[in-house]
């Protein structure tokens, strides 16, 4: 007869990779903190009830009941933006030969942290090499989950909230250009949901700094923002059964991202990988998974194979 006692052990290894959960270190929030994260969970839960999904929502429930788990080696760094004290956790390797290092922004979704982005996403297990930025967003309303705004997200359009969270990445950039040694043509955004969506409003918005972005089931809402993107290399992340974005929204917007790099047809590389080559080199990869609205751990590594691939301009 199989066990079906609770092992939070046995649960956590069907989500992590061991070297990764021996690297984790406790941090400190408060129940102001973790309380409307755990009803935003929730609610994904219940939304979504498959059960690989479903397993992965009750985990960071339990996470977020007894305490969530960034990576050791984060710093804590605060910056003001406009007498608003913003705050971000930064992963930074050891500087060899003066080298210039890529820099990777991960925006949590709606409800979420910069320590749940951390731990979701954990792009330094990928890229050791790199700088890995996850700032922390601000209350914000969204017309799907949060009217009132009672939960941290980002900014939805270039004009929404006075625009204050590009402000936050202008001023980031600026932190990391004074205190770290950044390579400014690697700079690569990655966000999940409403951080897929912010991730789009800085491709429109800071088109000029970043070499590439992945989001991961979002889209941009605005046709304004949209008529505002130039091309750029892209890895669309998507799953088939998201009970939030759609995943007709999705596949229309990675329609839109076709059209913007001039793609030609695209070329199965893997059963879940499709890349879509450009006349000017700006690459379209898609991933499309079988998922609800959440983030499928084996695309990562493809994804930042993506950003190794590619600099700012740069054409094939």
């Amino acid at each position: 007869m199989p066990d079906k006692s609770f092992n939070l052990t046995r649960l956590l290894s069907r989500f992590f990779k061991p070297a990764s959960l021996a690297r984790r270190k406790p941090c400190r929030l408060n129940a102001s903190q973790v309380r409307p994260m755990l009803e935003v969970l929730t609610a994904n839960a219940i939304a979504d009830f498959h059960m690989r999904s479903n397993i992965k929502a009750i985990l960071f429930i339990l996470l977020g009941t007894l305490s969530l788990y960034p990576v050791s080696g984060l710093d804590s760094v605060s910056v003001d933006v406009n007498g608003i004290t913003r705050n971000a956790e930064i992963y930074s390797p050891m500087i060899k030969n003066n080298e210039l290092l890529p820099v990777i922004f991960a925006f949590h979704g709606h409800g979420g942290s910069m320590e749940s982005a951390a731990l979701r996403f954990n792009i330094e297990t990928y890229w050791p090499e790199a700088i890995v930025v996850y700032p922390q967003g601000l209350n914000t309303p969204t017309n799907l989950v949060d009217l009132e705004g009672k939960y941290s997200g980002w900014q939805s359009t270039i004009n929404d909230q006075n625009g204050r969270d590009i402000e936050f990445f202008d001023t980031l950039i600026q932190y990391l250009n004074t205190n770290y040694s950044i390579d400014k043509t690697r700079i690569y955004s990655i966000g999940f949901s409403n951080g897929a969506v912010f991730t789009y409003v800085l491709w429109a918005a800071r088109g000029n700094v970043l070499a590439a972005v992945a989001p991961i089931a979002g889209l941009l809402p605005s046709k304004d923002d949209r008529d505002k993107l130039e091309p750029k290399p892209v890895f669309l992340v998507a799953g088939r059964k998201d009970p939030l974005i759609k995943f007709s929204w999705q596949m229309e917007m990675g329609n839109i991202l076709l059209k913007v790099n001039s793609c030609k047809e695209g070329k199965t590389i893997t059963s879940y990988v499709t890349e879509y080559e450009s006349i000017y080199g700006f690459t379209v990869k898609t991933y499309i998974n079988d998922l609800g609205h959440d983030i499928p751990e084996e695309a990562l590594p493809h994804i930042v194979e993506f950003f190794k691939e590619h600099k700012l301009d740069d054409r094939k």
